[in-house]
């Protein structure tokens, strides 16, 4: 059952959205100039999930200062703590904030690259997500941020 939750994410319909149209190398030079003071990755071929929660769910979230979306990335670009390979993916915890190509969760920041996707999403397909076996069992290479 969890695999078809984690299927579900990766192959379904999503709203087409556009990242950073720089290159990688520029995207890089940019992020070691302008934020060198912050935890950032860049990164390619994401999805913005909306989970789906309950209200009161969601006014537990909202009170914390986030917004229940996280992001869902295949391709880490660059992560200038060097925590994430090059080429592996990542799932973040929710946002705290999303403004053009950044998007912010906890105390690191995600430039999200070319094209990418948003979609909603139930909880119980994040929790698959989030779950390092699932995600071993569907041949993810994904790392929790």
């Amino acid at each position: 059952m969890e695999s078809v939750l984690i299927a579900d994410i990766l192959s379904g319909e999503a709203r087409n959205l556009n990242g950073s149209s720089l290159s990688d190398g520029d995207l890089i030079r940019i992020v070691q100039e302008d934020f060198s003071d912050r935890a950032v990755c860049v990164v390619r071929q994401w999805l913005l999930l909306d989970v789906l929660l309950a209200e009161s769910a969601r006014a537990e979230i909202e009170g914390e200062g986030r917004q229940p979306t996280i992001l869902y990335a295949h391709n880490v670009v660059f992560d200038n703590r060097e925590c994430i390979p090059v080429g592996d993916g990542l799932v973040t915890a929710y946002k705290r904030e999303f403004y053009g190509c950044l998007f912010e969760t906890g105390d690191v920041l995600v430039v999200l690259a070319g094209p990418g996707g948003r979609k909603y999403v139930s909880q119980p397909a994040v929790a698959a997500l989030k779950n390092p076996d699932l995600r071993s069992a569907a041949g993810l290479l994904v790392h929790d941020l």
